[in-house]
Formats: structure tokens, C-alpha cells, sequence
């Protein structure tokens, strides 16, 4: 078993990333090709420079979420045994979804079903009898775990893996010898992860699209294998130590690689954008490129904060501590900003600044002095 050792770089990474989905999702209110695509809740204007911000963010924020959620769920795992770790997840990630979606999503919904017309009514009405009552709900079109689809997700997927456990005790728990991961070890991840989202692509018509299971569960069925490939590949980093042996060079290769896959795909994704579901050459081009910029950034992203930001001082601590609340919080910042924001005539750039910074600071702030102070909020969260 590895040793019991914190690498602050995958809690550094982690936090990062949660501070760019902020960005992200303060973004998408003025990209043409993400409100076309996800139906935003607020739309507020259209800049290219937000096309290929979007693109760029979108390719691997989450699989590099479920790649810290691997690299750390063996150990917990290991550590409890399945029937404490399942009743751990429960409490950390299958409460929060359900008092999130009953009392935070809500908020998104109620924005665009109002600037669509659909409802003229209070927000405590549309939240009881359009919200929570299943006929009325799909009048308000309504996608109930909106950002939570992330820790519903991860839920299953912890689930899946504790299932396994009970089957096979002794081979996770089976001793390996530390290691850096080898070219051919990485090139297959990516195979599995790129032939599984083609292979995917193939039984539904539109790529990235959403899609929403009895009233309550929002997924994305062409990105779930590579959500699947990068949750084991942080157990199989875990299992191998590579996060603390692996990751030392090959910095400047990965930026220029990087570099290069991503300018492709942001390149194809914003001038094929309408013929991406309509075109089956032009789909299969675009999940190999989606998989070759995400692989490529992934590993840069590692590479770079293990080589520059493999440290664990107070500021990334409290960070890491709070990220998780950040990330469940901070999207109704967001809307509520982007709304506020719509009617003033102001440049979009402006207003992209406002709504990050503000709803960033909002969501620590909130995090840190509020809910972290609420005894089963912090039992919960953090």
C-alpha cells in the first residue's frame, strides 16, 4: 500500500480547478456556441474571445476533477472498509446533491424560465409548484442537478467502486511497487478514453448534449467514458504512487504538445461548430481531437503544478479546505450576477470581470464565514 503521504499538488490542482469553473461558467452567458448548445440561463450577448475561452476550459476541467476524486477514493476506501466509506459518501456527496437540487438549483431555473416568458410568478411559487411538482417542472424546463451532475456522478462512480472492493478485497489491496507511469501506460489511457467516446458518439446524434433522467439526474452520455477512464486513472495513480514518482519532466513537451492539440480543436470546434451532430466524418475528427487537447492539457496540468506548485502553505490550504463548498455554492453568484448585469450597457468584457471576481469572492467568503460555521454544514462539506 502507498505510504500515507499528502501530495499538495493534486489538492493544488483540485482547487484550480474549481477556481476555473467559476471562470467558466462566468463566461458562458456571452459565448454564442455554449448558449446555442447548453441553453444558459442567462444570455447576454455573444464575443468570440468567449467561444474559444469556453472551448478551451470545457475540454478538461472535469475529467480533471474525476481524476482527483480517483486518485484519493482508494485510500478512503482501504482505510474505512466499504460499508463506512459508502455511508461517508452518502453524507459528503449524496446529501449535499439532494439539498442542492431541492434548494440552491432552483435559483438557475427560475432566471430563464423568467427571461423566457415562461412564468410570471413569485420565486417561492415557481419553486413550489413549478420546481417540485413534476408536470409543471417540465413546463419551466427546468434541469434539476445543473452543476451538481459533477457529485451526482461521483457518487455513482464511488458506488461502483466499492462494489468492486467487496469483490475483489485482495486485489486493491494487492502491494505495488512505486513507479513512474511509462509512454505506453499513458497512450493507453488515452486510447481507451478517445475510442470510448467515439464508440459512444455513435448512438447519440448530439455531441456534448445534456440529457435529463426522470426530473432529477442531468448527464452528458458522450464525455461519460472519459470521465470513467480519468476516475481510474487517478486510482491506478494512486495505486502507483505516479502522482509522487511520475509528473517530474517533460514540462516544455506537454506545453508545446498542448499547445498544438488545443489550438486544433479550439480552431475545429468554433468553424465546424453546426455541422459537429450533423456530419459523422467531422464527429469522429472532433472526439479524437476533444480527447488528444484534454489528454494533452491534463497531463500539462500535472506536470506543471508538480514541477511549480507542490506546496501546502496557508493560502492553499484554506483553498483546498473550501473548494468543495465553493464549487456547490457558486453558481447562483454567478446567475444572480450575469442577471443584474443584463439591462446595463456596459462592455462584455466588463462585465465577464464582474461576474468572476465577484462571484469567486462571494463563494469563498461564503464558504469560509458562513456555512464552514454551521456545525452539520461543516461536517458535511468540509
Amino acid at each position: 500500500m502507498p505510504p500515507k503521504k499528502r501530495i499538495y499538488y493534486i489538492d493544488n490542482v483540485r482547487s484550480a480547478v474549481i477556481a476555473l469553473v467559476i471562470l467558466f461558467h462566468s463566461a458562458v452567458a456571452y459565448s454564442q456556441v455554449f448558449t446555442t448548445r447548453i441553453e444558459w440561463y442567462v444570455l447576454d450577448g455573444s464575443c468570440q474571445f468567449y467561444d474559444y475561452l469556453c472551448v478551451f476550459f470545457d475540454t478538461s476541467l472535469m475529467a480533471t476533477m474525476f481524476f482527483a476524486a480517483g486518485y484519493f477514493a482508494l485510500a478512503s476506501l482501504i482505510k474505512h472498509g466499504a460499508v463506512q466509506f459508502v455511508k461517508d459518501k452518502l453524507w459528503r456527496l449524496f446529501v449535499p446533491f439532494l439539498l442542492g437540487t431541492i434548494f440552491l438549483n432552483p435559483f438557475p431555473n427560475f432566471i430563464r424560465a423568467t427571461l423566457e416568458g415562461k412564468i410570471d410568478t413569485s420565486y417561492f411559487s415557481y419553486w413550489i409548484y413549478n420546481y417540485l411538482s413534476s408536470m409543471q417542472y417540465q413546463l419551466a424546463h427546468s434541469k434539476a442537478s445543473v452543476h451538481l451532475w459533477f457529485i451526482s456522478m461521483l457518487f455513482l462512480f464511488l458506488l461502483v467502486l466499492a462494489f468492486l472492493y467487496t469483490l475483489a478485497k485482495p486485489f486493491f489491496e494487492e502491494k505495488y511497487t512505486a513507479a513512474k507511469p511509462t509512454i505506453i501506460q499513458l497512450l493507453c489511457f488515452f486510447s481507451i478514453g478517445a475510442l470510448g467516446m467515439i464508440t459512444v458518439n455513435t448512438f447519440f446524434e448530439d455531441f456534448g448534449q445534456w440529457y435529463t433522467v426522470a426530473d432529477f439526474w442531468t448527464t452528458q452520455p458522450t464525455r461519460l467514458p472519459l470521465y470513467i477512464v480519468y476516475f481510474t486513472f487517478g486510482i491506478v495513480a494512486w495505486r502507483y504512487q505516479w502522482a509522487d514518482k511520475g509528473f517530474t519532466n517533460g514540462l516544455l513537451g506537454w506545453l508545446v504538445t498542448a499547445t498544438a492539440f488545443n489550438a486544433f480543436h479550439l480552431w475545429f470546434v468554433v468553424n465546424h461548430f453546426e455541422l459537429l451532430d450533423r456530419d459523422w466524418p467531422v464527429t469522429m475528427i472532433h472526439t479524437l481531437a476533444h480527447s488528444l487537447a484534454c489528454f494533452s492539457l491534463f497531463m500539462l496540468t500535472l506536470s506543471f503544478f508538480k514541477q511549480k506548485l507542490n506546496v501546502g502553505g496557508t493560502l492553499a490550504k484554506k483553498l483546498s479546505q473550501n473548494s468543495y463548498a465553493i464549487y456547490i455554492v457558486h453558481l447562483n453568484f454567478v446567475i444572480a450576477l450575469q442577471y443584474c448585469l443584463l439591462n446595463y450597457n456596459i462592455a462584455i468584457h466588463l462585465k465577464f470581470l464582474i461576474v468572476m471576481s465577484v462571484s469567486a469572492l462571494a463563494s469563498y467568503l461564503s464558504s469560509e464565514y458562513i456555512l464552514k460555521r454551521v456545525p452539520i454544514l461543516n461536517k458535511m462539506l468540509y
